[in-house]
Parts: structure tokens; sequence; C-alpha cells
């Protein structure tokens, strides 16, 4: 657009140079002198013929933009913004705000200006003139003026419909503004999604975490599945007034993306759940077995602490460890629903791991009654060594009291 302008610009600055060219060459042949009223009636009237002549071009311009910004006439868009995601918020290029430097009203403007500015770079052909070029003569008709003025109504008219459709998707800022990390943690403490009065009814207590159950999950994701529809439902394109686009395709494509990251979120959470659980399960058999394996003599202080940690490891885990696996069963069948594949490992450890918790736990049964003897002895030696130390104390304080420093 700004070549064109530009050789436009310099196509008329040529012509200009042309009549004033030929003008001189008629004077030279008339040998007319500059003063006589002849020749000045002949500048005035080839002066108002380039009067006319930046009008009718002025006009025609002017009218071009009129015929294609009418809402009756217009066949198809004349100009055309872009609405994208960007930041924290959805801006329009060029802007859609009055005021704004780089706004579809100023370009509009320039533009005008431009076709307007052209009736200056002929210099004024009658040297009488207090104007040295046209573009005055052509900002006072009143005819050129009003179609300026109306065609800038036009466009101001489309801009606040096009703030008026970037507000109506107001509703979907919640999804690029929040927080997805800080929305997690918040849904994972209270097991649903915080409401106001949650908070404050929370903030005066300790105790609040709620392990959000698995149809929580499903609800959420859910949601987010059916609002990735919804948008995908969406026109991309849209056209008001007749002639004015608004291309959306970008804004979709980023809010598309964004959705699915919320959704993504969910899923990987109960992936890396099931994963994580039968992993860290894994590796506690593991430990446990070969901690457990190892034989204990009487007398072997060390060792027996150590069986009886892996004892009491699997004490408190076997409430949570024996009601784990159909949980992460159900939560492997919600992420299959959702296409997610999880790795060949987590089958596997999920096949094998269930009968290995149970010969764990008739392990420790075993090894348990196997340090039963070594236990009971060590405590008897403890019993007899906390008696000792009562003696030992008595003692002591006895002769302190006989022979202490405040007697």
């Amino acid at each position: 657009m700004a070549e064109r302008v530009e050789q436009f610009h310099n196509l008329v600055q040529s012509s200009g140079e042309k009549i004033h060219f030929l003008l001189e060459s008629n004077r030279a042949l008339f040998r007319a002198e500059l003063s006589s009223e002849e020749w000045k009636a002949y500048v005035e009237y080839i002066d108002e013929m380039v009067i006319d002549g930046f009008f009718s071009c002025i006009e025609c311009s002017l009218k071009f933009f009129l015929d294609n910004t009418d809402q009756r006439a217009v066949v198809a868009p004349l100009l055309e913004v872009q609405l994208v995601l960007q930041g924290p918020d959805m801006v329009f290029f060029p802007s859609q705000e009055l005021g704004a430097p780089d706004s579809l009203f100023e370009m509009v403007e320039s533009l005008i200006n431009d076709v307007f500015k052209m009736s200056s770079l002929v210099p004024r052909l009658a040297k009488h003139s207090l104007s040295p070029h046209y573009q005055a003569d052509m900002e006072s008709m009143t005819d050129l003026a009003d179609m300026r003025h109306l065609l800038m109504e036009r466009v101001k008219a489309a801009m606040a419909v096009c703030c008026g459709f970037h507000n109506s998707l107001e509703h979907y800022s919640y999804l690029y503004v929040d927080d997805r990390k800080e929305f997690m943690h918040r849904f994972l403490e209270y097991g649903h999604i915080p409401t106001s009065p949650d908070v404050e009814v929370f903030s005066d207590s300790e105790v609040h975490e709620s392990t959000p159950i698995l149809d929580s999950f499903r609800e959420q994701i859910d949601g987010y599945e059916k609002l990735y529809e919804e948008v995908q439902g969406l026109e991309a394109v849209h056209v008001f007034h007749g002639w004015m686009r608004v291309d959306g395709s970008r804004m979709k494509s980023a809010l598309l993306n964004v959705i699915k990251k919320w959704s993504l979120m969910f899923k990987q959470h109960l992936i890396d759940h099931v994963t994580n659980s039968l992993s860290d399960l894994e590796k506690f058999i593991r430990a446990t077995e070969a901690g457990l394996s190892q034989r204990v003599e009487e007398g072997d202080y060390s060792s027996l602490v150590e069986v009886m940690g892996h004892l009491l490891a699997v004490k408190e885990r076997q409430t949570s460890t024996d009601t784990m696996f159909e949980p992460l069963h159900q939560t492997i069948a919600l992420l299959k629903i959702y296409e997610q594949e999880l790795p060949e490992v987590v089958y596997k450890h999920l096949a094998e791991l269930p009968e290995k918790w149970i010969n764990l736990k008739k392990q420790a049964i075993l090894v348990k009654q196997q340090v039963a003897s070594p236990q009971a002895i060590e405590v008897s030696s403890l019993r007899r060594k906390c008696a000792l130390f009562d003696v030992e104390q008595h003692a002591f304080r006895d002769h302190f009291r006989r022979d202490g420093p405040f007697r």
C-alpha cells in the first residue's frame, strides 16, 4: 500500500512539473507579460482546471471508499483486521480502540490524508494565491469534507462492532489469564474447585486437605473437552457491516491449544499418579524383600532393628496398598476413554505387583515369627539395663545427698 501511494505521488508530482513546463512554454510562445491581465486570466483558467482535476481525483478516491463501506451495496470486505491471543488478552491488529496510535481509525485517516496530500505536490500556478499549493482548497471544499466525515463515521461504527465482538469472547479469558499450576494446587488441596466460601472457611483451619476423587477429575476433563468442542464450533472469520472482515483463526487456534493444555494437565496428573504409585510400590517391595531376607543372629542388635523397621513399614503401608489397585484400574480405564496411553511398564507392574505384595505380606508374617525370639531377648536385655540404670541412679542420688557440696 505504501509503495503504491508513493508511486501515485511521484506521478502527480511529475504531472505538476509538466503542467508548469507547458504553461511556461505557452507564455513564451504567446510572448505574454507576467503582469498582463490577459495572462493572469489565462493562468486563473488553468488554475481552476487543476483544482477541478484534483477535486475529481480526490472525490473518486473517497467515492471508492464510500462505495465499499456501504452496507447496502458492498459485495466483498474492504478491510481486514486480525484478532490474536497475545499475552494476557485478545488484541486486534490493527487496534480497534479509538485514540490508540496504531488503531484502524488512524490507519484509514492516514490513507485519506495521503489522498488529500497529493494536491500539495503541485506548486500553485496562480502566483497571487496565498497558498503555495492546492491542498488548502481541497480541505475547504464542503462536498469532500462531508464524504470524508461520512467515511470516518463508518469506520468508527465498524470499530465499535468489533469491540463488541471482542467483549463477547471475554468469558473465555480465564483460560489464558488464570495460572494452571496454582489452579491445580488448589484443586488438589480442597478436593474440588475452591470457591470463596471454601477459602474463608479453610483460612482459619489447619487441616483442610481433601484428595479429589476420580469423579472430580472426570468432571474437570469432561468440562474442558466440552469447551473444546464449543470453541471449535466458533466461526473463525466474521464480516461486520459487509466490509469489515475480522480474521480470528489465529486466536481460535491459540484458544483451542490453551484448552488442550488445561485438559492435559488433569490427564497428566492421573497418568503420573498411576505411574508413580506403581513405581514407588515396586521399589518398596524390592527394598523390603531384600531387607527381610537377611538373617538375624542372637545379639545382632543392628540387624534386628533394621528388620523391625521393614516390618513396621509393611504394617503402616498395608491398608493403603491393599486398596490401591482397584482405583488404579479405574483411573487407567478413564484415561483410555480419553485416548491416553500409558507406558508398557505400568501394565506390567499392575499385573505383577498385587501378587508380589501378597507374597511380601506373607514374608513379613514369617519374618515376624522368626525374630520373635531375638526380639524377646532384646526386650529382656533392655529391661535389665533400665533396672540397672535405676539402681545406679538411686545410688548416685544417695551419695549426692550425703556428700554433696550444698550439704
